[in-house]
């Protein structure tokens, strides 16, 4: 009992410190602005592919070797997929692992408060983590599902390493840090540059170190990173080359370096968010303005902390009877400034999370040369002059000014991505692709099928950012089937069974087509800026004589890939140096297990009589993933004549080949005998140019 009332007594004391008020206020800021509003997080294919690979741990307990590409074409190391896997325990909704992200990051800047308290200091600590806290570009990264959201939190376990190695003298910092390191770098490559830092500060202060801690870190730091070292293996390690002549290119331009320092300057600050505006960054208020102002000074801010630490380090080293240890400023300093000399900044445009590495190093930064100046304005006097007291207190005023703008940044960030096109920039928000989802997946439920004919802006589930968004979303509940695959317009057609159709973009022959068939619409998701719409339109099954009534010219020719011919609609005529128009119908019969792992494309000559090849055009809009029995296909095609073409009947025939060796599919009779490679739809007559030609 009075072990408990002690206890309850430590609690209450603790709880009922300002400090500890003011620290609670900062986290509770933190956690609210990376928590709040998940469903806007960026969902874009580069979220769902990490998604996707922390599936395949979950579901199919398979470890990579490898992550995801980079945006300069390497392979990742695998760190990431398993971080994104343990969220994906309780289900495979995108704002699961957005918030064990969020999470983190909240956990990132009570680290960093406790980092800055115990080694510079009560106000250090709250103005480095009021920063921190508030920071748009920190809270943009911590809610987006990306490699640089996991990167933070690693990076406050770095620095607590080196602080208890360097300040403390405790020698198992130096395995904390490796370690720290070692994950960070199974993470990213990115990350990469932080070595560097390590490097310098354990030449720098050699004697602190215990080399043995130092080389059971570095063990530990080579064991994360065996997987991936052994895929590099395999592939004479291509991607690690590349990497290092990328440094060293991006280290040796002194324009590069300038330009890393202002954008190190912006994610600091919060400056810049309008490139997050994208198609809309003329309508984004922030970007003009006092608020645009205080962002930029902040970003001055942080750059004066860079030459300030620098300078505070020298002056600590130089005045050693005040005891101050200049490891504690050298730390900041050479994290700051090795990256913006290493890190590859060639990029064309601003990229703030190949800077998070700078992270929460630059906050500290910002808060310890506050403090600085703080202690400055006090002096050495007993009693402080009016002036200095009115000086200190503009100060905190000033601090909390830059949270507060920070804070309402971030929330008119977040409602501006909600009603505005954000094309080229934040993106499309997972609360429109979540929305379309929910409405799919119902009128599937309602139709009694389980899947999803879409009409989208690619088809390649694997390249194409719609399509991967999608069926990352709809399956496995709803089987999606992509149609138009290689910009080859197509459409299936209820024949004897519901059809479900998805339209995220316009096209007048599908449309017209489900209006032929008597297709209703049945939902619509509008997404920001009305220029994107999802609209669902679903057709009741059809008999197979309704479906082919729409067919003008039929007949029923059979290919050993299990595709046959049910008919075509054809022009009777055509002016040459125009467009021609047409259609053909397929059925898909059963498709021989070796042609659905092949890649196939239907080719359309038109000969003239005499036998010349004179105009052609090729595609097939469905991937053979999703050949099954029963499906019916219409095929639009567009064939250009040359403009020289003379007047005369031409025959058109068809026929399908596969891509990898270029070889044809061949016509079956009903004994299955080869009777030939190309089907004959019709002839089409061809009159003369009436362009009329200067002379």
């Amino acid at each position: 009992m009075t072990s408990d009332r002690g206890a309850w007594r430590r609690l209450r004391c603790c709880l009922g410190r300002p400090e500890n008020h003011v620290l609670g206020g900062i986290v509770l800021l933190g956690a609210v602005l990376r928590l709040a509003h998940l469903d806007l997080i960026p969902f874009r294919a580069e979220q769902a592919r990490l998604l996707l690979r922390g599936l395949r741990i979950v579901d199919e307990l398979l470890l990579p070797l490898v992550g995801v590409g980079s945006p300069d074409g390497m392979s990742e190391p695998p760190g990431m997929s398993f971080v994104v896997a343990l969220p994906l325990l309780l289900g495979r909704d995108p704002r699961l692992a957005a918030a064990f992200l969020s999470l983190l990051n909240v956990a990132a800047v009570l680290g960093c408060y406790r980092l800055a308290r115990r080694y510079y200091g009560v106000r250090p600590a709250i103005v480095s983590a009021g920063l921190f806290a508030s920071n748009p570009w920190a809270v943009l990264v911590a809610r987006e599902i990306t490699p640089a959201s996991a990167l933070v939190p690693l990076s406050v376990l770095l620095a607590y390493g080196l602080y208890t190695a360097l300040l403390d003298r405790r020698q198992w910092g130096w395995v904390l840090a490796w370690g720290a390191m070692g994950l960070m770098l199974n993470v990213t490559l990115s990350s990469l540059p932080l070595t560097a830092v390590i490097a310098v500060l354990m030449i720098a202060h050699r004697r602190r170190v215990r080399w043995r801690q130092a080389l059971v870190g570095l063990l530990l730091a080579a064991i994360t990173l065996i997987p991936y070292l052994y895929y590099q293996q395999r592939h004479q390690f291509s991607d690690i080359i590349a990497l290092v002549g990328r440094l060293q290119l991006g280290s040796s331009s002194l324009l590069s370096m300038a330009r890393a320092m202002q954008w190190a300057g912006w994610i600091h600050s919060g400056y810049n968010l309008s490139s997050l505006a994208g198609a809309s960054a003329s309508q984004y208020l922030p970007a003009m303005g006092w608020l645009a102002l205080l962002a930029g000074l902040v970003a001055c801010a942080f750059l004066v902390s860079l030459v300030a630490l620098v300078v505070l380090a020298i002056r600590a080293w130089s005045h050693w009877k005040e005891r101050q240890d200049p490891a504690k400023y050298l730390v900041l300093a050479v994290w700051l400034w090795v990256p913006l000399v290493v890190a590859p900044t060639r990029m064309a445009r601003l990229a703030p999370h190949s800077l998070v590495i700078l992270w929460p190093a630059g906050f500290l930064a910002m808060g310890v040369v506050v403090d600085w100046v703080m202690g400055a304005l006090k002096g050495r006097e007993s009693g402080m002059a009016p002036w200095r007291t009115l000086a200190q207190l503009a100060l905190w005023v000033g601090v909390l000014l830059v949270v507060t703008c920070q804070t309402y940044s971030v929330m008119y960030l977040q409602g501006f991505v909600a009603g505005h096109d954000t094309a080229g920039g934040y993106g499309v928000p997972y609360r429109f692709w979540r929305s379309t989802a929910n409405m799919v997946r119902r009128r599937v439920v309602a139709a009694g099928t389980d899947q999803a004919w879409i009409v989208a802006q690619g088809s390649d589930v694997m390249r194409d950012e719609q399509p991967l968004l999608l069926s990352y979303l709809l399956e496995p509940e709803v089987k999606t089937v992509f149609l138009g695959h290689g910009s080859s317009e197509a459409l299936l057609l209820p024949a004897a069974q519901p059809g479900v159709y998805l339209l995220m973009r316009p096209s007048e022959r599908v449309e017209s087509t489900i209006r032929l068939v008597g297709g209703e619409d049945r939902g619509l998701v509008i997404f920001p800026g009305q220029e994107l719409r999802a609209r669902v339109k679903v057709v009741a099954p059809r008999p197979a004589e309704e479906i082919l009534g729409l067919i003008d010219s039929r007949t029923f020719e059979v290919l050993d890939s299990g595709l046959c011919l049910l008919g075509y609609n054809l022009p009777p005529d055509a002016e040459a140096g125009q467009v021609v128009s047409f259609a053909s119908y397929w059925a898909f019969l059963d498709t021989p297990p070796q042609e659905i792992g092949v890649r196939h494309s239907l080719f359309n000559h038109l000969h003239a009589s005499t036998g010349p090849l004179v105009a052609q055009c090729y595609g097939f809009g469905l991937h053979e993933r999703h050949w099954s029995p029963g499906l019916v296909l219409v095929q639009w095609f567009d064939m250009p004549l040359p403009a020289n073409l003379p007047e005369g009947d031409y025959t058109l025939l068809t026929g399908m080949y596969r891509l990898s060796d270029l070889s044809r599919n061949r016509r079956l009779d009903d004994l299955g005998n080869d009777i030939g490679d190309a089907i004959r739809l019709g002839t089409l007559r061809v009159r003369e140019s009436r362009a009329v030609h200067p002379r």
